[in-house]
Formats: structure tokens, C-alpha cells, sequence
């Protein structure tokens, strides 16, 4: 499973996307409108839990890379920005634009 986090209209999200898309691979794409993810994260002593998004429910261990190309969150969605961001620093996979 790879992560995608930024919105599809930045072409290099939307690049990717598509290519990711064509290859098959699993992804769960969590675009800027964060008020809709859930989730419960435990960094010590390796990062687990899960990130819940529209429906589907995704365990940090199941995530092999991560693509971030996040934009300034809303006020409302500076917590789960802020974790997410957080699991990207901690998490023993691939990370691609770390914030």
C-alpha cells in the first residue's frame, strides 16, 4: 500500500496517481480535506495503528512507501495534518517530499 497525501489537482500528485493506478499498485490517496480521516497512531517503539478515510480502513503497518505533497491545512485540520506528519517522520518505510 503506498500513501499518497496532497490534492489530485497538483500535477505531480495527479502524475502519480494515474501512474499508480495503471500499474495496479494499492494506494490510499488522503487529499486536503482532512475532516473526514480517523485515525489512531502509536509511534513507540514502531509506529502502529490505523488511518481510517472514506470508508476504508488502512493499518500503518500495511503502508510500504509514502508520496507527501500536502498544502497548508485548514484551521480544523492542523491535528490530523500534524499526525500524519508525524508518522511520515517515524515510520521505517520509503518517504518521498518529507515536510
Amino acid at each position: 500500500m503506498i500513501l499518497v497525501w496532497g490534492d489530485r489537482s497538483d500535477s505531480p500528485i495527479g502524475l502519480v496517481l494515474d501512474e499508480l493506478s495503471r500499474r495496479g499498485t494499492p494506494v490510499l490517496h488522503i487529499d486536503q480535506n482532512l475532516n473526514a480521516l480517523e485515525y489512531d497512531f502509536v509511534f513507540e517503539p514502531e509506529p502502529s495503528g490505523f488511518i481510517r478515510w472514506r470508508g476504508s480502513k488502512t493499518a500503518v503497518e500495511d503502508i510500504q512507501s509514502i508520496y507527501l505533497r500536502p498544502s497548508d491545512p485548514a484551521p480544523e485540520d492542523r491535528n490530523a495534518a500534524a499526525a500524519l506528519s508525524a508518522l511520515s517522520s517515524f515510520i521505517a518505510v520509503p518517504v518521498v517530499n518529507r515536510p
